[in-house]
């Protein structure tokens, strides 16, 4: 029988033992957190006891699902020994890690311990694993049945990838679905289509059998493959060597112990003062989204390796001040945003608001210090500070002219977009609407680009005689050249070979948008 010490599922019940450190540091003492799990509870093999006396007795292995075999379970079982083979294994493998705290979580609910397979086919045992749906961890929670079923998601913690958490999750999901149907396999398959999905299918086939439901069309095939796939998983997992599966090596199971932080750390900064490696310490803890405990719980449990927890309490009571967890910090210059410093530092929004108990995104102050949920000194920082000079809205005054210049009633002039400018503003200058610059360079949104040149109409009004244009000659009067459009070329590029302007060019030629393609030919106009 395989021995596998395990440690896991370690329930919130304060053994409450403070470490004598210095009276200057009692508020941030670590709490080591009792098990009250006996050492034959902690043993608990991948497969179990009872399974191999039946095997070396020669009798089938047991299962407490309903197992058959048909062909749509054969076919899976085929998938498995051949293209899937190489990811079955590794499946496999990662069981000896995960499959005996899982089942004793199954077990202590009520459950069948066989629905750990569901996790297997899920996600393969992979704490990354994140589906199209959106679905993440082991037992791939979308977000809001995750919630439901008290699983928190923000900036710092995804517990959708904690083993113990997400398996707890997963047994009361799963025991609500069994209450529903009664059926573990109608139960299996609601898990992966949705309770309503499943329900709505019996309601229109007038059938509580699975099978029978599979034969028609309303069950997406993902669903009608999820139960023979589980079956067929479990088949092979409770003998792989039958089916060709002989050389498999068998992850160690997962042990930990549980101690309680009672303010924010960096992890990486806590096992600089131990023996081991923050890798280590993130493994133990696949739920944090970053390498810090989330500043805004006051009693966090870490996990720290198994019979190490005196070594890291220790380590964590003698961190001084500048040790623990520092906030990085911003300081407000003209242009910020809330927004804007939100996504040069890729952080949300609200946290941003929440640390810093902000009402209102609008009440910024300029040398107002903002406190960001960063450690001091990441790199996301930098990053920041090199970006902020070119995507920092700036002030711009208008260019002031060689010639002063000004539109005049009859006279259509052209302008060349600098940094800075928009067409409401464009248009404010010439004393002009934004439709009528918008009708005059046939433009179906408000947004250009530095370089562009626009067409400025003649509105018998005057502009400002700071905004620098530059007058075009009447090209009516002169003979148009023809040029033959070449891969790459744009409007703006022909018009900037030819001297001439993109009004001028669509004028032409006819043209309401600014699409063109090689081969065709334009008219351009002399200059």
């Amino acid at each position: 029988m395989i021995n596998i010490r395990i440690l896991g599922l370690l329930v919130l019940g304060v053994a409450g033992f403070f470490l004598q450190a210095c009276s200057s540091k009692s508020n941030s003492v670590a709490v080591q957190e009792s098990s009250i799990w006996t050492e034959n509870d902690l043993e608990n093999p991948v497969i179990l006891e009872e399974e191999l006396e039946a095997k070396s007795k020669g009798e089938l292995p047991r299962f407490d699902i309903p197992i058959v075999r048909n062909p749509k379970v054969e076919t899976w079982i085929n998938y498995f020994q051949g293209r899937g083979r190489k990811w079955y294994g590794i499946w496999l493998e990662r069981s000896g890690r995960y499959i005996p705290f899982m089942r004793k979580i199954l077990r202590e609910h009520g459950l069948p311990e066989d629905l750990v397979y569901l996790a297997m086919i899920e996600s393969g045992f992979n704490h990354k694993a994140y589906s199209r749906a959106r679905a993440a961890g082991y037992w791939q929670f979308i977000y809001s049945t995750g919630r439901l079923y008290g699983l928190q998601v923000d900036f710092w913690r995804d517990e959708r990838r904690d083993p113990e958490k997400a398996t707890i999750a997963a047994a009361r999901h799963l025991k609500d679905l069994y209450d529903k149907f009664q059926d573990w396999k109608l139960a299996a398959a609601a898990y992966n289509a949705g309770q309503g999905k499943v329900t709505r299918a019996i309601n229109r086939y007038q059938t509580e059998d699975f099978w029978e439901l599979t034969k028609h069309s309303y069950l997406k095939n993902e669903t009608k493959n999820y139960v023979p796939k589980l079956i067929a998983a479990a088949l092979i997992a409770k003998e792989p060597g039958k089916y060709g599966f002989n050389d498999i090596s068998y992850q160690d199971p997962l042990s930990y112990d549980k101690i309680i932080l009672r303010k924010p750390v960096n992890l990486k900064t806590l096992t600089n003062k131990t023996s081991y490696s923050l890798d280590d310490l993130v493994r133990l803890n696949p739920e944090l989204n970053h390498p810090v405990t989330p500043p805004h719980i006051k009693e966090y449990e870490l996990r720290v390796p198994y019979g190490r927890s005196q070594e890291f309490i220790e380590a964590y009571n003698n961190l001084g001040p500048a040790e623990l967890f520092q906030y990085a910090s911003h300081t407000i210059r003209r242009g910020d945003t809330i927004s804007q410093i939100a996504r040069h530092y890729r952080i949300p929004q609200s946290e941003i608001m929440r640390l810093n108990k902000i009402k209102s995104a609008r009440s910024l102050r300029l040398g107002q210090t903002l406190l960001l949920p960063v450690p001091q000194g990441t790199e996301i920082k930098k990053a920041y500070e090199q970006k902020a000079v070119q995507s920092r809205p700036t002030v711009r005054k208008a260019a002031v002219p060689r010639k002063p210049l000004s539109v005049s009633d009859g006279v259509e002039t052209t302008y060349r977009i600098r940094r800075g400018d928009n067409l409401w503003a464009i248009a404010n200058r010439f004393g002009l609407s934004l439709y009528e610059i918008k009708n005059a360079n046939n433009l179906s949104s408000d947004r250009v680009f530095v370089g562009q040149e626009i067409v400025v109409p003649s509105s018998g009004r005057s502009g400002p005689a700071s905004v620098r244009v530059a007058t075009k000659v009447d090209s009516d009067l002169a003979s148009p050249t023809v040029h033959v459009v070449q891969s790459g070329e744009s409007l703006w590029s022909i018009s900037q070979q030819y001297g001439t302007s993109i009004g001028d060019i669509k004028r032409h030629n006819k043209l309401r948008r600014n699409t063109i393609w090689p081969g065709k030919r334009l008219l351009i106009p002399s200059t």
